[in-house]
């Protein structure tokens, strides 16, 4: 897998399933019968993200050195878009 991969993903399909997991989020936030602060989702969110990572790795069956390339990817676009915005 490389760069060219990624440039390939469906972005109607991104925005989707984007969209989607915001909303969920936002349900269980808005819904909560106790109070959520900063921490928890944070974690939660944490936890989904490399949860999913090492999902799709076994689905897609990736060798040690894609495994490596997607987390290294996984981590420089989380840095570089928290670093984006103010």
């Amino acid at each position: 897998m490389d760069n060219e991969e990624i440039a390939r993903a469906d972005k109607a399909v991104v925005r989707a399933l984007c969209n989607h997991l915001i909303h969920a989020f936002e349900e269980f936030y808005n819904s909560s019968p106790t109070p959520v602060d900063y921490v928890d989702g944070f974690m939660a969110v944490h936890n989904f993200h490399v949860q999913i990572v090492l999902d799709l790795e076994a689905r897609i069956g990736m060798d040690h050195n894609d495994k490596l390339f997607w987390r290294k990817i996984a981590l420089d676009t989380f840095k570089k878009a928290l670093e984006e915005r103010p």
